[in-house]
């Protein structure tokens, strides 16, 4: 999907990998080092539900979360997908930023009660 910059000047790719349903990212000689998980939704609406960010520990404070999510928003903007955060690092983000967000095409919209049960679901299975 794209190369960026961790905040050390690290080069890491993140990726989007559909079977996992997630995004990724990594580095060259680490693998995959965090991920920001999603679920399209099930309704009529192109709409993606994002419900967890993780990195490894040995990998936090450089700047990977941000990445993950500012990746994911552009793809969403490009792709005209809807962004449903119930990821606390994803509500946090449009909290601050979603009028740029929106002022730049994107979309987003609180989960409804359906989706909130499928991501408890999943996550559960998941355990």
């Amino acid at each position: 999907m794209s190369e960026n910059l961790d905040r050390k000047g690290s080069p890491v790719t993140i990726k989007r990998d559909d079977d996992i349903g997630a995004y990724t990212v990594s580095y060259e000689d680490s693998g995959i080092v965090g991920r920001s998980f999603f679920k399209n939704s099930e309704s009529e609406e192109k709409s993606r539900i994002f419900y967890h960010v993780e990195v490894n520990e040995e990998f936090g404070g450089r700047g990977l979360a941000s990445l993950l999510v500012n990746a994911s928003l552009e793809e969403a903007i490009r792709d005209s997908i809807t962004v449903v955060p119930l990821c606390p690092v994803y509500v946090g983000y449009l909290d601050k930023n979603g009028q740029d967000f929106v002022a730049t095409g994107g979309s987003f919209r609180a989960a409804n009660r359906e989706e909130k049960v499928m991501i408890s679901k999943l996550v559960r299975k998941s355990k």
